[in-house]
């Protein structure tokens, strides 16, 4: 899965299926002192809960992430009028060599 999708100051965006496993969190923009925050739900309705602590993002960058089958979302907080960041989830593939 490849997401990109652009947040501004306190939007949150629409949820997206994950099929479960390791991946990562990536995001890079003007912040302006905002923060990227990953939730998970095991229903696109249901309540979004954090992601195990440390799945955010504070500047341009990537996090490990590794959580069971459900949804994501993601949220922008902080900042101010200026701020905008892309951010996307990615599945992360193990090659046996």
């Amino acid at each position: 899965m490849n997401l990109l999708t652009a947040l501004t100051t306190g939007n949150t965006t629409g949820t997206t299926g994950w099929g479960g496993g390791r991946g990562f969190l990536y995001a890079a923009g003007t912040w302006n002192g905002a923060t990227v925050t990953l939730a998970w739900s095991p229903t696109a309705a249901g309540t979004f809960v954090a992601i195990q602590s440390g799945v955010s993002l504070t500047a341009n960058g990537s996090v490990a992430l590794e959580i069971g089958q459900g949804f994501l979302k993601a949220t922008l907080a902080g900042g101010d009028g200026s701020t905008t960041v892309s951010w996307g989830v990615d599945i992360t593939t193990v090659t046996q060599h």
